[in-house]
């Protein structure tokens, strides 16, 4: 959940995103944003990643390192730093899509806004 007046400020993103774009662009991802006022669920962004194989939840994917390297040395200290001001908290979810028990297949169908 974002702290009153952070959700629409997407620059801390926008670093996120360049570094899986340059440096993990084999990993499929989206990053998420509620439409609708949440100011009280904190349901305000998501970012999710997309994988075939539960292992890759034990590969360290070096986030830090990667970071740094796009962004410059110490960067990713001062956007963590940066990131934990303007949120008040995070959850983590496990989904498995289940075709036994959903309509028309795992289709994704998505819209970006450059």
């Amino acid at each position: 959940m974002f702290v009153r007046g952070y959700a629409k400020d997407s620059s801390k993103l926008e670093k996120v995103t360049k570094v899986l774009k340059e440096k993990s662009a084999e990993t499929p991802f989206g990053i998420y944003t509620n439409e609708f006022s949440s100011t009280q669920s904190g349901q305000d962004l998501s970012v999710v990643y997309f994988f075939d194989d539960f292992a890759w939840l034990g590969k360290d994917q070096k986030l830090k390192e990667k970071f740094d390297e796009v962004h410059g040395s110490g960067s990713f200290d001062s956007f963590a730093q940066e990131w934990m001001e303007i949120t008040n908290g995070a959850s983590q979810e496990l989904w498995i899509y289940n075709q036994s028990l959903s309509g028309i297949g795992p289709q994704v169908t998505t819209s970006t806004e450059d």
